[in-house]
């Protein structure tokens, strides 16, 4: 009775009444768990819940072959599935190097990390993650009664230890045990509250969900850590799962579909941060949803050990209801086990009929069954911790995404009668009343059953969520460019992010916040002469430099990757030192960095790392260039574009000079553009400026649809000024104050420079000039005004000292008598870096009576004895 008089209460009512009887020193078995933090990694590339939510939300199909960095599959494929200790099936939803990790970061040594099982490493970073995304100090919370329950269930990675014994040392043991899976995570980070890793095979994780949920509501703990993780190392375990024929053969997991035949398997894994709400409420933390009941059960004894009961899935979804005080019709959605089995599947329609299937009445809202295993696989003891992440992102977005390979409900089920429909495809999650209400369920193939209710977030701590994330000692770390020259370690790459622009190097970035609150992304990405942009085309004297006009389209990337149907305006653009790239195959590592002042303005600045020549020298990041973007809703060509009359200047112009002349001019000067970077047709050159016609070149073409604008392009238009800027010495595009960009710019483009009116930072000699372009239709595409050219004399070319190189010259050796003619004898020290050719000269010298003394180079320099 006492029940159903709170069944009607808020989450935020409850947590209300958690504290007052909190005060009174009673518990409240029902308190609502907040869940303030998570992280993931997943497979086709989700590291983030936004990253995970872009491939559920794309219907992205993320299950590709399991490659041979896993096992040799030369000892384990067969075509024929009935051939012994082999399989024909191949397919997984796989991460991306689930083994690297910067050990560094965590105080664990390099030789420790090597014997340490990848799903600790993965749980560490999941586990950082998740606490600075729900604002929880890490450091904070050391020596307090923060608990760890992770599922985790087979231990694969220990074949490498059966395969290679003589690997075994001091750290094999605490590297492959599962219970150090969670019981390091206490360790790193000093948490002293429960801590276990809990094994119920594919309910793992949602069973360790449970478990926090009740050490929180028992008050055990303060803050819990849950959730789960998978990777697969193990060829024996993929086997076993093969033969006993639970595996698609085809590798795709078609769940409720009359095609299921079995699924395929999965790895990855998750990390929530929960709290009580009442707490959660009170200390600020962002509610991302709210758990508001969990139960767990056992099959018994069933007609096999694996076999799925029922009768046991409908009480645990009951017990589940009754533990969050809740009527089954408020349950709108239900992340379901679905691993796309014939006989799982229609045993959980079943349960899930007979528990949220009834219905009342034609208006009733409809409960949509979810199955994101038809999508990333079967992660297995991370499986459950997926549900929950996905259902809290469909709580968020009020959008439920729809499960791929369904066709046809599979026989021998009927939804009939029901309310429950099969997500065939992406909806809007509309309700009559809010919140909504989403069940997960998540069944052990040993009989083990876990099901759980979420509520979306309190209206006030949804908008909460909104503000600025604080800052954390991690974001510190990457965002090391700040303050001194840190690199960022490569293995800590899982930390990415992923964008909505669709720039290759702009796809993964940190999401960070700086002390005041202004939120940045921190895009790294390593740039080659062959990755992108032709840049092995684009040389000054020789050297390779990266374009000032990449720099434009960098930002004019990020910029539409947050706003596709804005107007882009790039302001005050200033290169500030040369950015030269190696040979190849060396790289050059960049950063990009922007930083939100306001919904419609970034500033972005680019950096490089400049790697040290010795290990204790360290490295340092140099600036290179800086900007803004503006996002504007609408903008007007300037009245100068109506000045302008391409066939009127073309018919005044003083002289023309077609594209391969004017590239062999400008050779000659030390601009050395290679095909890609050839873009300029013809130039007109007249008294009022220069007008130039400029296609993209066929070696550029192939990137066009990956650019904003495609640098070719808009180096074009430099190249072009640059002749309007003067002849004498070197002119370098250094910037300019603005560039608006009123449409995509085609392949083909016109550009009249003139001399600008404005002044800005001009030193003498100078140029600062306005560019108005246009497309083949003579429509007004780009307007860039006061690009400002900086003049370098040519004593002070930047590399022309650094174009020599030493070379030996072959010549007569004096002959003997001319030595002796001027009556004394020389000493000869000779510097040798090889040694044949110092000691022939040696010997032919010392026959000859000279005194010699060699030197070789070696490991250290020391004074062997007096004298030398």
């Amino acid at each position: 009775m006492e029940n159903e008089r709170l069944k009607g209460l808020s989450a935020a009512k409850l947590a209300l009444l958690a504290e007052k009887l909190q005060k009174k020193g009673d518990l409240f078995p029902h308190e609502p768990i907040a869940v303030v933090g998570m992280s993931c990694r997943f497979p086709g590339g989700a590291d983030t819940p936004e990253a995970f939510w872009k491939v559920m939300s794309d219907g992205v199909d993320a299950i590709s072959e399991i490659g041979s960095d896993r096992w040799d599959w030369s000892q384990y494929y067969a075509s024929d599935p009935e051939t012994p200790a082999k399989t024909n099936i191949r397919h997984g939803g796989m991460i991306a190097d689930p083994e690297l990790f910067d050990p560094g970061f965590f105080n664990i040594t390099p030789r420790e990390a090597r014997k340490m099982d990848p799903r600790q490493k993965m749980m560490l970073e999941c586990t950082w993650e998740a606490l600075e995304r729900g604002r929880c100090d890490q450091k904070g919370l050391s020596g307090s009664q923060t608990a760890v329950f992770l599922g985790c269930s087979a231990e694969e990675y220990d074949i490498l230890f059966k395969t290679h014994p003589a690997e075994i040392d001091a750290y094999a043991g605490t590297g492959i045990a599962s219970c150090i899976v969670a019981n390091r995570i206490s360790f790193v980070f000093n948490f002293q509250g429960p801590s276990m890793t809990v094994d119920t095979a594919c309910s793992s994780s949602l069973v360790a969900i449970h478990l926090a949920c009740q050490s929180l509501r028992s008050h055990e703990c303060s803050l819990a850590l849950t959730g789960g993780v998978t990777v697969i190392f193990d060829p024996i375990e993929h086997l076993s799962e093969a033969k006993a024929r639970l595996l698609s053969p085809d590798g795709r997991c078609k769940t409720f579909d009359h095609r299921a035949n079995g699924y395929v398997r999965g790895e990855g894994g998750g990390v929530l941060v929960l709290k009580r709400l009442s707490e959660a409420l009170k200390d600020g933390n962002p509610i991302l949803a709210v758990i508001r009941g969990s139960a767990v059960n056992q099959d018994g004894k069933t007609l096999g050990i694996s076999a799925p009961n029922r009768f046991s899935q409908i009480k645990v979804i009951r017990e589940a209801l009754r533990n969050a005080m809740l009527d089954a019709g408020k349950v709108t959605f239900v992340e379901t086990h679905g691993t796309g089995t014939l006989l799982g599947d229609a045993v959980e329609l079943e349960a899930l009929a007979k528990t949220y299937g009834d219905l009342h009445n034609e208006s009733q809202a409809p409960c949509v069954l979810g199955a994101v295993k038809t999508q990333i696989g079967h992660l297995e003891a991370a499986a459950g911790v997926a549900g929950v992440i996905k259902a809290i992102l469909c709580l968020q977005k009020k959008w439920i995404p729809g499960n791929l390979h369904f066709e046809k409900l599979a026989p021998h089920v009927s939804l009939e009668n029901t309310r429950l429909q099969i997500a065939g495809r992406a909806a809007d999650w509309d309700v009559p009343e809010p919140p909504r209400f989403a069940g997960v369920s998540s069944f052990g193939f040993g009989g083990t059953n876990a099901h759980l209710i979420l509520e979306e977030a309190p209206r006030s701590a949804a908008e909460k969520e909104a503000s600025p994330a604080v800052v954390s000692p991690f974001n510190r770390r990457l965002f090391a460019i700040e303050r001194r020259g840190i690199i960022f370690c490569p293995d800590a790459s899982p930390a990415l992010r992923t964008a909505s622009t669709d720039h290759p190097w702009l796809k993964r970035y940190t999401l960070t916040a700086g002390e005041s609150g202004q939120v940045r992304h921190v895009h790294q990405f390593p740039a080659g002469l062959n990755d992108l942009y032709a840049l092995q085309d684009h040389r000054i004297r020789g050297i390779a430099i990266f374009p000032g006009a990449a720099y434009a389209d960098l930002a004019l990337s990020a910029g539409r990757g947050l706003d596709k149907k804005a107007m882009l305006q790039m302001e005050d653009l200033e290169f500030t030192e040369a950015l030269h790239l190696p040979e190849l195959p060396e790289k050059r590592t960049i950063q990009a960095v922007l930083t939100f002042e306001a919904p419609d303005l970034f500033h972005l600045r680019f950096f490089s790392l400049e790697e040290s020549e010795t290990k204790e020298a360290p490295c340092r990041w140099i600036s290179h260039a800086a900007g803004k973007i503006r996002l504007r809703s609408s903008a007007s060509p300037s009245a100068a574009f109506s000045n302008v009359s391409i066939e009127r200047f073309q018919n005044l112009s003083r002289s023309m000079m077609a594209g391969p002349d004017f590239y062999a001019m400008m050779a000659e000067k030390g601009y050395q553009y290679g095909p890609a970077y050839q873009g300029v047709r013809q130039v007109w050159f007249g008294e009022g400026g220069t007008l130039a016609r400029i296609v993209l070149p066929p070696e550029a073409a192939r990137e066009k649809t990956r650019t904003q604008w495609h640098p070719a392009l808009l180096d074009g238009v430099l190249q072009a000024a640059v002749e309007e800027s003067g002849t004498d010495g070197f002119y370098l595009p250094a910037g300019f104050r603005k560039l608006t960009l009123f449409e995509p710019p085609g392949d083909s483009i016109w550009a009249y420079t003139v001399s600008s009116e404005e002044k800005g930072r001009q030193r003498h000699q100078d140029r600062i000039l306005d560019s108005f372009i246009f497309n083949d239709r003579f429509a007004p595409v780009a307007e860039i005004r006061g690009i400002r050219f900086q003049h370098i004399p040519q004593r002070h070319l930047p590399f022309q000292d650094d174009l020599y190189q030493p070379v030996w010259e072959e010549t007569e050796f004096p002959p003997e008598e001319s030595l002796e003619a001027s009556g004394e004898r020389l000493r000869w020290v000779i510097f040798s870096a090889r040694q044949d050719l110092g000691e022939r000269l040696y010997h032919k010298l010392s026959a000859r009576g000279e005194s010699c003394r060699i030197v070789f180079s070696g490991g250290e320099w020391k004074r062997k004895k007096a004298g030398h």
